[in-house]
């Protein structure tokens, strides 16, 4: 009982515990590397790993919050405008794809031409023909 109760509460821990030893190992050879420059010392050379791991982690996800923070009101506009939207008529190499080209065009420009809006196609499912 004692061992599935670990167990169970190990659970949701598992996938993380197998992306860290994904990444010690794919890591290790830099950290002897590491170790071998800084005299031997592997406290420090774990220190150094473990802090140029965390900023390439922390480092893209700052410059992607960052990016959505500067073009929030873009993407505000861009959501307030899709009620509003419509379809544009079909790239000419649609008709061109072999098969399901000109029915897939025939569809999009009838779609187009109805004036429905991108919102209207969002929330209404296609017909199946």
């Amino acid at each position: 009982m004692l061992i599935w109760a670990s167990l169970s509460v190990l659970r949701p821990f598992i996938p993380a515990l197998i992306w860290a030893g994904m990444i010690v190992i794919a890591t290790w050879p830099l950290m002897r590397l590491l170790q071998a420059r800084l005299g031997g010392r592997r406290g420090l050379a774990v220190a150094v790993m473990s802090l140029g791991l965390l900023l390439v982690l922390i480092v893209p996800l700052y410059l992607a919050v960052a990016s959505i923070v500067e073009h929030s009101g873009e993407i505000v506009a861009l959501v307030k405008s899709i009620p509003t939207r419509t379809l544009p008529p079909p790239p000419d190499w649609v008709d061109s794809l072999p098969l399901v080209g000109e029915k897939i065009a025939a569809g999009w420009r009838e779609i187009a031409a109805g004036g429905a809006g991108v919102w209207r196609l969002i929330r209404t499912p296609m017909p199946c023909r």
